[in-house]
């Protein structure tokens, strides 16, 4: 429950600086909780600064499976997730040293509910009797 709140105080700032990322690098030595990044990226404020969040996770020495856990569970699923997932990629082209992690953490979290499903890669439902 700590780790959620300590989740929380960190979104008001975001909010309260105006949705700056700043915040996420001052206060990164929270993100080594297991689960206030999890949390955080529950929030707008957190949603907004994803890609510091995965920086900061990267830089303390997280694995990208780690990560990817982390994050997986706080994210909203279908659209919603990749458009978040988006955003984040446009602002690694920014990156002065883009991490091997951070492009391993975004690209999983893709591949689990950030794309929208296309129809025809739906299987068919069962027939009666199979």
């Amino acid at each position: 429950i700590y780790d959620y709140f300590l989740a929380r105080h960190t979104d008001r700032a975001i909010q309260a600086e105006g949705g700056g990322c700043r915040i996420v690098d001052e206060r990164s030595a929270l993100l080594e909780s297991n689960e206030v990044a999890g949390f955080l990226v529950g929030f707008g404020g957190g949603q907004r600064c994803l890609l510091p969040i995965v920086r900061q996770l990267c830089k303390a020495g997280g694995f990208a499976q780690h990560n990817f856990e982390q994050l997986d569970q706080g994210l909203p699923a279908g659209p919603g997730r990749k458009k978040l997932l988006d955003d984040a990629v446009r602002g690694m082209g920014e990156m002065l040293q883009p991490h091997l992690c951070v492009g391993a953490t975004i690209d999983r979290l893709y591949k689990v509910g950030g794309e929208t499903a296309d129809p025809g890669d739906t299987p068919a439902p069962p027939r009666p009797g199979q």
